[in-house]
């Protein structure tokens, strides 16, 4: 049996998303990136309801 491969640790988008709160994703690639990484590395799952 092989092990599961890690997921990738990413504690600064948390840190992003949570300093760039008040910014609206739309317009801040900051915030934008870093919801990436949280999506790439399975820490944030997308609302399907959403765009």
């Amino acid at each position: 049996m092989t092990p599961e491969p890690r997921r990738p640790q990413c504690p600064w988008a948390h840190t992003v998303m949570q300093v760039h709160i008040d910014c609206a994703l739309c317009v801040c690639p900051v915030k934008q990136q870093a919801k990436l990484r949280l999506i790439e590395a399975k820490r944030l799952v997308p609302d399907s309801n959403r765009p």
